[in-house]
């Protein structure tokens, strides 16, 4: 195991024990921080599986009554936002199918559909899969009913286009991923062997088990290589391989299409150690367990998506691409530069619609964050320690054998 503060060895506890339907072991919570594990269930975003599970503990390990309240609540919120989102989600896919476009829901709802308690799942957006040559009129048909598209980014052309209506944004996904090989026939495959979901609120269309599993694996990897990935994404990928009819055989096949089936094989083995995913799902694929625990220690420092600033955050201004030289350190100015607008955007909200301006506020946005770190409402950057951070990640991709050829498409 690696290296890992107490209240997250506990949060990983909590989320075992939610996993296996057992009790969480009661001797790691004596004199528990529990502030601390709902702060890193929160910044995970995996409050509700936590709470849960807590709940099974004896009464005198579990937090005072004020903090089980506001936990409480937070969780039972979580049941009101999946009942929206549901709701837009089912309008926004009636809508296209009665106007002739395919459309295929992954992640999400999709990835709740194998949980036991589908509303304990934190909602971000709803992401759609659409056929390429359908992505036009998929668009005019959601623009002309109220649908507002978002500012394009870099990935709106290759990979999505963004659209919000009443405070959901939709991605509408051309492909699941970028910058790695795709089995030949798989998105076309995915429409062809798509399945209905069925929940309490309805149902709704998505890709069948496999094909699935495949593209969250390659979500995964992709944020693994940039932004990083969190316990979130980790419990999807376990619930899936517990629950979900996936043909092994073919998965191994995709992954290994796409140059990840040692990424599949790490990912999977996490699950097996920290969550009780039973062994048979292991993958007959070689990955060291340095490797393993690398990727769990990038999760935990980073939170869900890389989120938590710290060092992890920094860390990424010195990840390389796989050697040296130029391209690698373009890619660091690259890594530089978006810290530096997502600073400046901090400071000012209305520059991200102007990229063209965000430039103009670095400097005003680094003594904005000078000054929260001198008064202690941010914390200083150990760029040491970043720098560690990075090259443990530049080792752990380096042995899960991700090439410069995928670390180019995050």
């Amino acid at each position: 195991m690696p290296q890992c503060t107490r209240a997250q060895r506990q949060l990983l506890e909590l989320l075992r024990a939610y996993f296996t339907g057992s009790p969480p072991e009661a001797g790691l919570f004596e004199g528990a921080d529990w502030p601390a594990v709902c702060r890193e269930a929160q910044e995970q975003t995996v409050s509700g599986f936590a709470y849960t599970a807590m709940t099974r503990l004896p009464v005198d390990l579990q937090p005072e009554a004020a903090l089980c309240t506001v936990w409480q609540r937070e969780t039972m919120r979580g049941y009101l936002i999946f009942s929206r989102f549901f709701e837009r989600q089912d309008a926004f896919c009636r809508l296209l199918r009665e106007n002739g476009v395919a459309v295929l829901i992954w992640k999400g709802l999709a990835a709740a559909a194998y949980l036991p308690e589908p509303e304990l799942r934190t909602l971000g957006d709803v992401d759609a899969l659409i056929p390429r040559g359908q992505m036009e009129r998929a668009v005019a048909v959601l623009t002309a009913n109220g649908y507002r598209r978002e500012k394009d980014n870099d990935d709106d052309t290759e990979m999505h286009v963004a659209l919000e209506k009443d405070g959901v944004h939709f991605e509408l996904h051309r492909t699941v991923t970028k910058g790695v090989r795709l089995p030949d026939d798989y998105l076309t495959g995915c429409f062809a062997r798509q399945k209905t979901v069925e929940l309490a609120y309805g149902a709704f269309p998505a890709q069948d088990d496999t094909d699935h599993a495949f593209a969250m694996l390659l979500h995964m990897l992709r944020h693994f290589v940039s932004s990083g990935f969190g316990l979130r994404q980790l419990y999807d990928w376990a619930f899936c391989l517990q629950y979900g009819a996936v043909d092994r055989a073919r998965l191994l096949d995709m992954a290994r299409t796409a140059g990840a089936e040692r990424f599949l094989s790490a990912v999977t083995d996490l699950c097996i150690r920290i969550f009780g995913l039973p062994a048979s799902h292991a993958w007959a694929v070689p990955v060291s367990e340095a490797a393993c625990d690398g990727m769990l220690e990038d999760i935990l420092i980073g939170g869900n998506w890389g989120r938590k600033e710290e060092n992890r955050t920094y860390s990424l201004v010195f990840s390389e691409n796989a050697g040296d030289g130029g391209e690698g350190r373009a890619r660091q100015l690259r890594q530089m530069a978006a810290k530096m607008n997502r600073l400046a955007v901090e400071l000012c909200p209305a520059a991200k619609e102007h990229p063209a301006v965000q430039p103009l506020l670095w400097a005003p946005a680094l003594a904005r964050f000078a000054y929260h770190v001198g008064t202690g409402r941010q914390q200083r950057p150990k760029i040491g320690l970043a720098k560690q951070i990075a090259e443990r990640r530049i080792r752990t991709m380096r042995e899960m054998g991700l090439e410069s050829e995928q670390k180019r498409g995050s």
